[in-house]
């Protein structure tokens, strides 16, 4: 097999363990986040004090986020450009992704004081099903908007055929027609329905949320960028992450969408 063709077989197996990753590290962290099967999760296993346990987890939230929103951007990407092809360059940017959040997942100190504590009244199983739906609409967003093509398999595809990289689609289907951002709104969902809040968790769920309320509006300018007109009357006529029929909540909560 010459060698431009055994390079282009590598990077193809790249890109495909790196989906196997995803699915993975993704596992981990849904168990992680639910306090369910392993020795060390968001509640429990820290061998850390509170201060310091605090300060380790603000750096891999903050290491997690730089990475997610740093990567993304354009001058990165023309920085990329020069050193990785274009078909494997969305496969790059997952296989960090896949690290930042083990090691988020991984390293993460509890901070076990509870905030609160609802497992044993009527809210517990309301809010165990919650962080079930949460998860159920990320992973149908995820399906929607076409998971190979987010995970980089496509242009990896593309790009060992020797065929143009396909460009980022546009979708308007299925969970895409409630809300714009529906990925997102399962994850938040996911990260606040818990029936016990540890101090931890809290810091967690509060610094991931920041980060895809920052993400969204990145998001967003690369779409209009990509799609313009088409995006942006797409945006006029679907809210952003919460669905018309929670209006009255979300006119409370923002005063607008």
């Amino acid at each position: 097999m010459p060698l431009r063709s055994n390079r282009r077989f590598a990077g193809l197996v790249f890109a495909w363990v790196s989906v196997a990753l995803v699915y993975a590290v993704f596992v981990y962290f849904i168990l992680f986040l639910a306090d369910l099967h392993l020795a060390r999760t968001v509640d429990r296993g820290g061998s850390l004090g509170a201060v310091p346990a605090l300060l380790v987890d603000l750096a891999l939230i903050g290491l997690f986020g730089l990475q997610h929103t740093g990567m993304a951007r354009d001058g990165f990407k023309r920085l990329l450009a020069g050193r990785v092809p274009q078909g494997l360059q969305r496969t790059t940017y997952v296989a960090f992704s896949v690290l930042a959040l083990f090691l988020l997942v991984h390293l993460f100190e509890p901070i076990p004081a509870i905030v609160w504590d609802l497992s044993d009244g009527p809210f517990a199983l309301p809010l165990r099903g919650l962080f079930v739906l949460g998860w159920a609409i990320s992973g149908a967003a995820y399906l929607a908007a076409g998971h190979l093509y987010l995970l980089g398999v496509r242009q990896a595809v593309a790009w060992y055929r020797d065929e143009p990289v396909p460009g980022p689609p546009l979708q308007e289907r299925l969970v895409y027609r409630i809300v714009r951002n529906p990925q997102q709104l399962g994850l938040l969902l996911a990260f606040w329905s818990t029936p016990t809040m540890s101090a931890g968790h809290l810091l967690l769920a509060a610094g991931l949320s920041v980060y895809i309320w920052i993400g969204m509006r990145f998001e967003e300018k690369d779409l209009i960028a990509a799609h313009g007109a088409t995006y942006l009357a797409y945006r006029d006529r679907t809210p952003k992450i919460v669905p018309d029929f929670l209006a009255p909540l979300r006119r409370r909560a923002t005063g607008k969408d």
